[in-house]
């Protein structure tokens, strides 16, 4: 079985999301893809790790300039252009404006990443 979808409106949907996704049963892991693990990335990574330590989580990055510091905090770093067909309960767009030319599309790609179980934030 896999996280199951609630609807987004009621307070009660929202806590019982909450609860679905946290529990312990083994039923839905918390593996994590970051778009963008910059400073707000890296952060959100940080958090899931020592809330979840067991869950793997992967940075995805333009260069390879910030592999070295995504190991060093326990990320798993690949790059976009390398990215395979994986798809993830839970993922985080993190990436600016800045470094896209057409910023709609990283977004779309990126949800392409979302298995629908989890979260894509």
């Amino acid at each position: 079985p896999s996280c199951r979808r609630l609807p987004r409106y009621s307070a009660d949907a929202r806590r019982a999301r909450r609860v679905v996704a946290a529990s312990a049963n083994g039923s839905c892991t918390r593996d994590l893809l970051v778009v963008g693990p910059g400073v707000l990335g890296s952060l959100v990574c940080q958090r899931w790790l020592s809330k979840f330590p067991a869950a793997s989580v992967v940075g995805q990055t333009n260069t390879d300039n910030s592999h070295d510091r995504l190991l060093s905090i326990g990320v798993f770093p690949r790059l976009k252009e390398k990215a395979g067909d994986e798809r993830y309960p839970f993922v985080v767009f993190s990436a600016p404006p800045s470094g896209s030319e057409d910023y709609a599309a990283e977004v779309e790609a990126a949800l392409k990443f979302w298995d629908g179980d989890g979260a894509f934030v």
